[in-house]
């Protein structure tokens, strides 16, 4: 009988047990859909985040202007789900080395680190005043300035064919470049570096403050961009605040960039083949160009606020304003969603007055999605939003506009769908439709 006792107490315990260990088993379950922020990046990368998980654990894009609409694109909407800052600025592992101006060259032999003394996921710490000397990495690294007092003048932190799966991480510097040449920081045929953080002015041409060429898997965020120039006919055009040239699945969010004459993100095929499968989102894009003549703004036809020359790109929830051209699409099945478009200004050529107004405020390319754009409070001398073949276009609000057209259909537009916009234009046309 008291064997039986025990037996069954035994039982007892094993159950309350098996309870416990289910319990915790769910609350741990719960955590990891919930928990987001608590991931590595080193060991995660966006791609392989499923739509599922997106939809439960990341923030989604809101869209003010959502719509029915029977051909799916409330599904569209709802599934425009973006990877949030703490997923995606993990910070490295290894050693710390703290470089100073003085010791610099025991770190970099010739620009270049020196791997007999960093290894792989090591950190360089900087501070002090660095002038004309570059941090090129070939190995996944990490630089920052963790008393964020590093001062780089006319250096170029450099990623040159680093392909890992260890995040590299650029973070907490100051640049300042006046020569040609000289992009703050760039990545070259490198993947799985974050850029975040940073400040950077520059007044040299190609003396980008981001520029990625062959690169992949990149995360550019909270940056203050400037570029400028003196003077016009001065390659004013060579100034982007982020340049891409064939690159792909990079991410371009929460930067506020300052241009004079030129474009703010470009994803530029000039020299390069296209850039495919990048998000910008949330970015705040303007120039500084005012006409010495009027006080006007007067940028150019250089300057687009979001430039995509590429396919299966993203531009959501960003603002633009003292622009040109707001979003420009060069490419096919680009989503051009959410965007905040006004005050846009200038005239066609360098140096202008400013009283001629902007250009357009979209201009999208073949089978581009336009959805839940305002444009506003502009005077433009085209169309707020230009559509052609296979374009989808809805929920779009075009307000106080003074121009040709609010929408404008190529003449080869065949197969565009508009629908349910608000349209207050001050001046010009609703719909302007040239073909049969």
């Amino acid at each position: 009988m008291k064997k039986l006792s025990k037996i069954c107490i035994l039982s007892i315990i094993i159950i309350f047990l098996s309870i416990s260990f289910a319990s915790a088993s769910t609350v741990d379950s719960d955590n990891i859909q919930t928990s987001v922020d608590d991931v590595d990046i080193q060991e995660i990368s966006i791609d392989e985040v499923s739509s599922d998980e997106e939809k439960d654990d990341l923030s989604a894009v809101s869209y003010s202007n959502q719509m029915s609409d029977e051909d799916g694109g409330d599904e569209l909407i709802a599934n425009e789900n973006i990877v949030q800052n703490d997923l995606l600025s993990a910070s490295s592992s290894g050693n710390v080395h703290k470089v100073s101006p003085s010791n610099y060259t025991k770190y970099f032999k010739n620009g270049y680190v020196n791997t007999s003394i960093v290894k792989s996921g090591d950190i360089i710490d900087l501070s002090g005043n660095f002038n004309k000397v570059n941090f090129t990495f070939t190995i996944p690294c990490s630089i920052t300035s963790s008393l964020k007092n590093a001062y780089l003048t006319n250096c170029v932190v450099k990623y040159e064919n680093v392909n890992s799966s260890i995040y590299s991480n650029v973070s907490n510097l100051k640049f300042t470049v006046s020569l040609e040449k000289h992009p703050c920081i760039y990545v070259v045929s490198s993947s799985h570096v974050n850029i975040f953080k940073c400040n950077a002015y520059s007044t040299g041409a190609n003396s980008n403050p981001t520029l990625l060429v062959g690169s992949t898997y990149c995360n550019i965020h909270d940056n203050v961009f400037e570029t400028t120039f003196t003077g016009y006919m001065n390659m004013s055009w060579k100034r982007a605040g982020i340049l891409l040239g064939e690159s792909h699945y990079n991410n371009i969010y929460r930067n506020d960039v300052t241009i004079k004459d030129s474009n703010g993100i470009y994803l530029t095929t000039y020299g390069f083949e296209k850039s495919n499968y990048n998000n910008i989102y949330n970015n705040t894009i303007r120039s500084s160009a005012i006409s010495e003549d009027t006080g006007l703004p007067n940028p150019s036809a250089w300057a687009y606020g979001v430039h995509i020359m590429g396919d299966y790109n993203k531009a959501i929830n960003n603002t633009i304003y003292l622009m040109y051209r707001g979003v420009d699409s060069e490419g096919s099945f680009n989503e051009i969603i959410g965007n905040n478009i006004y005050n846009l200004a200038g005239s066609y050529y360098e140096g202008n007055d400013g009283t001629d107004g902007g250009e357009y405020g979209i201009h999208a390319s073949y089978d581009n999605t336009i959805i839940n754009n305002t444009i506003h409070d502009s005077k433009i001398t085209c169309s707020a939003i230009y559509v052609t073949v296979n374009c989808t276009a809805y929920g779009n609000v075009i307000r106080n506009i003074s121009g040709e057209h609010a929408f404008e259909f190529s003449i080869s537009a065949s197969n565009a769908l508009v629908k349910y916009n608000f349209i207050n234009m001050t001046s010009g046309n609703g719909m302007y439709i040239r073909g049969n």
